[in-house]
């Protein structure tokens, strides 16, 4: 029996160590291909915004961030990547993709402990190659940090749940800050998963109002020096924000995708979840051998059905999280969604990202559990996995249809000094060509008068095959404007004319 017991051992330590292993490797595999989009120099407006305050001084960001739309924390990080990388476009998304790599580790170590391989799995795979994530991997803002900071903020709280002590609430605390400076919706996705977790501890023994108390109010005492300016802020855009519609359908959709495999992603969230919460165990299928059939087709039977018994007590702290992650996420769609019809449109789909951490987790946990054989697991993966090639194949293709090196070559051999830039398309003004040309003086074509401004060439971006009504005063009153090409720069396609004096 004894050499049974130590045989058993290590089969079962050989088993988690092929476990530990292929994870690692699955991790690696789908980083590295995630790392093919990373060496693009192709960037939008707001990419560009980015990198622009990241070449400010820290005074000058801050004051630039505080009369902008979102908190001064992922320029901050920025900033300090920067001075070992530079700012580049490729430097900005490295910088978006070391909090992925961070979320990955995470997922390798205290998800995989405390949750079990095949929920870590379901982690990486939704955040590496679900087609909702794939677009935000490199995108140089600050989504991924974001998401990070909320997944670490609702790990510290289930670790409340389960004990507490300084360094958890501690822990809550700081990524709480950090989600919170990092983007406003990802404040009230904060403020969500403290009041859940308050709620759940203070009706589990009032004792425990104390710390939540405490824990709150040094919460808003240290975001207080960004609250004032958060409400400044929220004056000025509620009466001009670039946002035209209330899209709540859409928000939804977000969530997994917008194609029916999204849809059916989020069917089994919705399903798995309600079973996880409200069943001992979840899904059960049973084999009977039935006798006394003369059918032997019928010999061997299966059914499936679920047991409703009562959760024991000491089973609900990861029910909790699973709870708290839907609750953070409904809840953050219901104050966007009131705040939209109540003001103005405040809230655009990706601001979402931001939960897809708990979102993810919050799945692996449920699914996981009540689907109880691991094939069903291995089948969602295979299928995301399936879906998420096409997606990536697609995406991987746009990004290299941008046609930025060709541009960059042709204005590198044509460009002459006192050439201006002139355009139609406000990203390629607001940041684009700024990135690109910094040297050169650039306007937006109704704050330009070729009358009157010194210029050796206007080179005049149209953002449509028709000419700006200005650009047809120019030339009905006598200047020379030309077509010289169809190209693009960033990711904007535009029509190239050179204006010019006879």
């Amino acid at each position: 029996m004894g050499i049974n017991m130590a045989e058993k051992k290590i089969i079962k330590d050989k088993s988690s160590q092929r476990k530990i292993i292929g994870l690692v490797l699955f991790t690696i595999l789908f980083l590295a291909i995630n790392l093919l989009r990373l060496f693009n120099d192709s960037i939008s407006g707001d990419e560009g915004f980015s990198i622009m305050l990241a070449k400010e001084s820290v005074s000058q960001m801050i004051q630039a961030t505080a009369n902008d739309v979102h908190p001064p924390l992922y320029y901050l990080i920025f900033q300090a990547f920067g001075l070992v990388i530079g700012t580049s476009a490729i430097a900005a998304k490295c910088v978006t993709f070391f909090a992925i790599v961070l979320t990955m580790i995470l997922a390798n170590t205290y998800i995989r402990r405390e949750f079990g391989t095949y929920t870590a799995a379901f982690f990486i795979i939704f955040l590496t190659f679900n087609e909702t994530g794939l677009s935000m991997i490199v995108e140089a803002r600050m989504y991924t940090w974001a998401m990070l900071f909320i997944t670490l903020t609702g790990i510290f709280a289930y670790e409340l749940l389960k004990k507490q002590n300084l360094a958890k609430w501690f822990g809550l605390l700081l990524f709480g800050l950090a989600a919170g400076y990092t983007h406003y919706y990802a404040l009230i996705m904060v403020a969500f998963i403290y009041a859940s977790l308050f709620v759940i501890l203070i009706v589990r023994d009032r004792k425990n109002l104390l710390p939540c108390f405490l824990c709150g109010v040094l919460a808003v005492i240290a975001y207080l020096p960004w609250l004032f300016i958060l409400l400044q802020q929220f004056g000025e855009v509620s009466e001009s924000y670039w946002i035209g519609s209330i899209e709540f359908k859409e928000w939804i959709r977000y969530i997994f995708g917008h194609d029916r495999f999204g849809k059916l992603l989020r069917m089994l969230l919705y399903i798995s979840g309600f079973l996880y919460l409200f069943t001992k165990e979840g899904v059960f299928i049973t084999h009977e051998n039935s006798e006394n059939t003369t059918n032997p087709v019928n010999d061997n039977r299966h059914h499936m059905h679920i047991q409703w018994d009562k959760v024991p007590s000491e089973d609900w702290n990861k029910r909790w999280l699973v709870l708290m992650s839907g609750i953070t996420v409904a809840g953050t769609l219901g104050v966007a969604t009131v705040v939209s019809y109540l003001i103005r449109p405040l809230y655009v789909e990706r601001y979402m990202y931001s939960a897809f951490g708990l979102i993810a987790l919050a799945f692996g946990v449920a699914f996981t559990t009540v689907s109880r054989k691991k094939i069903y697991s291995w089948v969602v993966i295979a299928a995301i996995i399936l879906v998420g090639s096409k997606s990536f194949y697609t995406l991987y293709q746009t990004e290299q249809s941008y046609q930025t090196e060709e541009a960059k070559a042709f204005f590198a051999e044509n460009l002459q000094p006192g050439d201006v830039f002139v355009t139609d398309n406000r990203q390629l003004c607001w940041t684009v060509l700024r990135y690109y040309y910094p040297e050169v003086e650039n306007y937006y074509v109704t704050l330009f008068d070729a009358y009157t401004e010194d210029y050796h060439t206007i080179w005049y971006f149209s953002e449509k095959p028709e000419l700006h009504e200005r650009i047809l005063e120019y030339e009905a009153k006598g200047l020379k404007v030309t077509h010289v090409e169809d190209s693009g720069i960033g990711r904007y396609p535009y029509y190239l004319y050179t204006i010019t004096k006879d």
